[in-house]
């Protein structure tokens, strides 16, 4: 919304402002990892949604029929990692940085 558009709707309190950012960036974290969860199908990789810790755990099953499993966890933009998040991954983890909307 440019100049304008906040004009003719009138100022917005610091509290909605907040609200509608965090609204914001809330559905731009869920579109990454719809993202990376569509790009992992067609890699062969299932994913597995976590409740604590990271996004997801991530397992795939090699030609030769070993099983590898790691967890994943999605961040968008410049968002930086929890110390929950960041406690949760160790060495052959991976957080994955998406850019869900180009135009933001």
């Amino acid at each position: 919304m440019g100049i304008l558009g906040s004009i003719l709707d009138g100022k917005k309190s610091k509290k909605q402002q907040a609200r509608e950012r965090l609204e914001k960036n809330k559905a731009r974290g869920k579109a990454g990892e719809r993202q990376v969860e569509f790009s992992a199908s067609f890699r062969g990789i299932q994913l597995k949604r976590n409740r604590k810790g990271p996004d997801y755990t991530a397992s795939q099953t090699s030609r030769l029929g070993k099983k590898r499993a790691w967890n994943m966890e999605v961040k968008t933009g410049r968002a930086k990692l929890s110390k929950l998040e960041r406690k949760g991954l160790k060495g052959g983890d991976e957080v994955k940085r998406v850019q869900p909307h180009f135009w933001d």
